[in-house]
Order: structure tokens, then C-alpha cells, then sequence
């Protein structure tokens, strides 16, 4: 999706937008589960020019963008609520030969199901320009400032419970050596403010011919 719009006087307007939304399903090696991912990202821009004299212009613009991104691994068939480790989650993993938190590998394929994870980034950006221009010279000044806002919940995979066993018979036996789980993950924010400004002089020197 996408807009624009110009007006044009002794202040000129543009007007910019657009949006942009994406999904994927990924198969895991369980079949059992699925991974679902949605992206979705807009921006928008706002200009003003406005003419004091021939000599003199300002324009300022507002930009603010937004990207954010959502993925769940879930099952794509209803699973017992009793077999679900914390109630109001997704079901947890099983690993059977291996850990979730080491780097020896599972003997079979774990269940990868886990809480959503998402992430949320916001620029806000201002910017004021004025060119002066004055016989030889050229003068620009201006500002510029963006603030940034970031939201993450990227929950690990214990999130929604991981049973260990070191056997395939031991599972079979129900005699689990581990159990990870974070009922209660936190969301992290970002908050930063950046600007800066600048003063330039052009100017042409005359050559004088003999």
C-alpha cells in the first residue's frame, strides 16, 4: 500500500506513505509442528517548504517508521491440554539424547513448541533545513533528531517447558534427568535519542580574465 501527495504555493506540502505486511509457515523437522511468522513494516513522510523570499527557503520534515515482527512455533494439530506443561502456553519440547542448553545433540527430533516472540522498532524522525544565499555566498544551517523506541519479547525455548531424558528408554520409563521452564518472561525495551546540526558556507570566487 502506498500514497502520495503534493501541494504546491509559497508552501509546498509532500505527503508520503506506505505498508507493507508478509507471512510464512515454515515446517520443522517434527511434522507436528509448524513455524508461523507475520512482518509487517510502514513508513511516512511529511515535508514542508515554505519561501520567505528568493533568497531565503526553509524545509522541515517528519518521518516516522515502524517494522514489527511476530513468529510462534505451534502445533498445526490440537494437542491434550493435560499434555502441556504450563496451562495458556504452547506445548513445551521433549529432547530425548541431548539438552537444550549444551551442545550435544538430541538423538531424535525434539517437539519445537514454544511462546510467541515478537518485536517491535519505531524511528520518529525531525529535521529542519534553511539555505540563505546572499551575493557569493550560500549559507545552510540546520538540525536533526530521531528517537528510537524498540520493544522485544524473544522468550528462549524453555519458555514454554523442555523435558529432558538421556535415553529413549528412560523416556519410555518416564524417568526425565532435566526440566527448564520460564513462566514468567519480561519484555525488553530500548529507548535512545540522537541529533546533531551543521552550518555550511559555499561561496564562489570570481576569475578575472586578462
Amino acid at each position: 500500500m502506498r500514497f502520495d501527495y503534493t501541494y504546491s504555493g509559497k508552501d509546498s506540502f509532500y505527503v508520503n506513505g506506505t505498508g507493507d505486511d508478509g507471512t510464512r509457515s515454515n515446517p520443522q523437522t517434527d511434522a507436528v509442528f509448524a513455524e508461523a511468522s507475520r512482518q509487517r513494516a510502514s513508513v511516512f513522510g511529511l515535508q514542508e517548504t515554505h519561501i520567505f523570499s528568493p533568497n531565503v527557503v526553509n524545509a522541515a520534515t517528519f518521518g516516522f517508521s515502524r517494522a514489527r515482527g511476530y513468529s510462534v512455533v505451534a502445533p498445526s494439530t490440537p494437542i491434550p491440554s493435560n499434555l502441556i506443561f504450563l496451562p495458556g502456553t504452547n506445548p513445551g519440547s521433549i529432547t530425548i539424547g541431548g539438552s537444550p542448553i549444551t551442545v550435544v545433540p538430541a538423538a531424535f527430533a525434539p517437539a519445537n513448541g514454544n511462546s510467541p516472540n515478537w518485536n517491535v522498532r519505531n524511528h520518529i524522525t525531525w529535521s529542519d533545513d534553511l539555505r540563505i544565499s546572499r551575493g557569493n555566498h550560500s549559507w545552510s544551517m540546520g538540525v536533526w533528531i530521531q528517537r528510537i523506541q524498540q520493544d522485544i519479547y524473544s522468550v528462549p525455548q524453555s519458555t514454554a517447558g523442555n523435558l529432558s531424558y538421556t535415553s529413549l528408554t528412560t523416556f519410555l520409563q518416564d524417568q526425565p534427568t532435566q526440566f527448564l521452564v520460564s513462566p514468567n518472561p519480561q519484555a525488553l525495551y530500548f529507548r535512545t535519542m540522537e541529533g546533531a546540526w551543521y552550518v555550511q558556507d559555499e561561496f564562489k570566487v570570481n576569475s578575472v580574465s586578462h
